[in-house]
């Protein structure tokens, strides 16, 4: 029987804007990071101090929901495979790096009647010049099953979890992304006129870290249970209509003997990520499959974001050359990803995404 003891959940919005980006001269209010001087600069103090107060950077007004802001790359193992050098601010604009920021109020989970674990949710966004992601990260410990795993993926997704500290009423997931994106416009952007266009999608990213007992193979799933994987990768909405073969991604060779039990479930932006080899308890291998989770969530939505801004852009004109350069950064990370994961892969095999790249391509 297989028993899991601890699983990582990631869940984001996003949100795309040129607010900083469309005017003749660079626009330094409410943030100054407008264009690559401000950027960078206020990118120096974040990642000198590596956590300034947004106040700091807002020239003393307090913010509505961001509370501290920090480098992206502070745990910078995922970015120098990405950026192929040390990260540092001098490259943020150019490479179109978020910030991430902290939120003031606590937010908190109701998990599904009678879950056998433990939930904790940290929510953050990450803030770029041209948008943002309301990013849940949810930690799920103690020992429980992979159904109660689905039920807390499809109960976040499908029903009023998220209580905000002193608010009343708890909040849907979508309740939850407008709540912060509205503070987010007020203390980032201009307010109800940011003009910000939101992804219909959301991207979802479920890793199991650590288990006992037997593992789910994929040879022996039957229809009920590729039935709860694919509800696990796309909880809201119809099932996809895609053979369960074709969602999924194998790591490893065939003649591999754990062939079968290394893999990841992907639908649109969703991925179920199970690597039996990491989940060996030995060696460095809880930490290396941490690793991998949190790379196949960054890759994920640093690719949609340059898509977002692709796509969002493709009717602009004129378009401002500090917007210029940042899209030639988007076609060129999405054309030759300098870091390519199973998730990266099929991310790029979306027909969205093929039709921004080729739409950007034309001169």
């Amino acid at each position: 029987m297989t028993r899991l003891t601890e699983a990582r959940i990631e869940i984001a919005d996003r949100h795309t804007t040129f607010y900083y980006l469309q005017g003749t001269k660079p626009v330094t209010k409410p943030l100054p990071i407008g264009d690559a001087s401000s950027y960078c600069n206020s990118y120096g103090k974040i990642s000198g101090d590596g956590r300034v107060e947004y106040s700091k950077l807002s020239g003393g007004r307090p913010g509505a929901v961001l509370d501290k802001m920090l480098p992206v790359y502070s745990d910078a193992k995922y970015w120098r495979r990405y950026l192929q050098s040390s990260p540092n601010e001098r490259l943020v604009w150019k490479e179109a790096l978020p910030i991430v920021v902290t939120l003031k109020p606590r937010i908190s989970a109701i998990a599904p009647t009678d879950f056998p674990g433990k939930i904790s949710p940290v929510p953050r966004v990450l803030l770029y010049p041209f948008g943002w992601s309301t990013w849940i990260s949810i930690r799920v410990t103690g020992e429980h099953g992979i159904e109660d795993l689905i039920s807390l993926v499809l109960q976040l997704f499908n029903a009023r979890v998220f209580q905000l500290s002193g608010g009343k009423d708890p909040l849907s997931l979508q309740g939850l992304f407008d709540y912060v994106s509205e503070g987010v416009r007020a203390d980032a952007f201009k307010g109800a006129r940011t003009q910000d266009n939101e992804a219909s999608e959301t991207a979802l990213v479920v890793t199991v870290l650590s288990k006992h007992g037997g593992s789910p193979a994929l040879g022996a799933l039957g229809a009920d249970e590729q039935k709860q994987m694919r509800s696990l990768v796309r909880p809201v909405g119809a099932p996809s209509n895609r053979p369960f073969n074709e969602m999924v991604f194998r790591f490893g060779l065939k003649e591999d003997t754990d062939y079968d039990l290394n893999y990841m479930i992907a639908d649109k932006l969703a991925r179920f990520v199970w690597m039996e080899k990491l989940l060996k308890s030995e060696d460095r291998n809880h930490q290396w499959l941490n690793c991998y989770h949190q790379n196949t969530f960054m890759s994920l939505a640093q690719a949609w974001h340059f898509e977002g801004l692709l796509s969002f852009s493709a009717k602009l004109k004129p378009k401002q050359p500090r917007l210029q350069e940042i899209l030639d950064t988007a076609l060129e990370r999405l054309e030759s990803p300098p870091f390519r994961n199973a998730s990266l892969r099929a991310f790029l095999e979306l027909d969205p995404v093929k039709r921004a790249i080729q739409r950007a391509q034309k001169p």
